[in-house]
């Protein structure tokens, strides 16, 4: 893998740092070689990516989160590296999706995304997203996604 995350987030961290007065900036960061079957992701207070192995029944969150940027000067970032298997399936989501608040205030927990993506295993990707974006909807009680937060999805099928 040419570019190593935690390297990279480091530096994100060091140019950042100075320049963010009070604010934190959250940053996931990863490299993901298709070819060679593996990744290698570095965390700064980021919500963890999720992977779905092909075949299985489980959704499990993806290495742990380090400081955010801005947070502290000198952090040195970790990076998780682990095999990927035709089939697998990540998810890479901003807090958007875990603060999406239902009428009654509480948000959307990442084990509610992991049960939601539990339940389609076998969809395209697209569909899963939008089943995900679906579910999410239905738990604000508003008739469009319209969220207090931004929410981005990256999803990844590995070939």
């Amino acid at each position: 893998m040419e570019d190593d995350p935690a390297e990279v987030v480091h530096e994100i961290n060091q140019r950042l740092h100075d320049q963010l007065d009070a604010h934190l900036v959250t940053v996931v960061y990863a490299v993901v070689d298709t070819q060679a079957g593996r990744i290698a992701i570095a965390n700064a207070g980021h919500p963890p990516p999720l992977l779905r192995r092909r075949g299985a029944s489980t959704v499990r969150e993806i290495g742990i989160a380090d400081a955010a940027i801005g947070l502290l000067a000198d952090e040195r970032y970790g990076a998780t590296r682990m095999a990927l298997e035709p089939g697998d399936r990540l998810l890479f989501y901003t807090d958007g999706v875990t603060e999406a608040a239902s009428p009654s205030g509480r948000h959307f927990s990442v084990e509610q995304v992991k049960s939601t993506l539990r339940e389609r295993p076998d969809v395209d990707l697209e569909s899963w997203a939008d089943y995900l974006l679906e579910k999410v909807r239905r738990w604000t009680g508003r008739p469009t996604l319209t969220l207090d937060d931004d929410l981005t999805l990256v999803a990844i099928d590995i070939p």
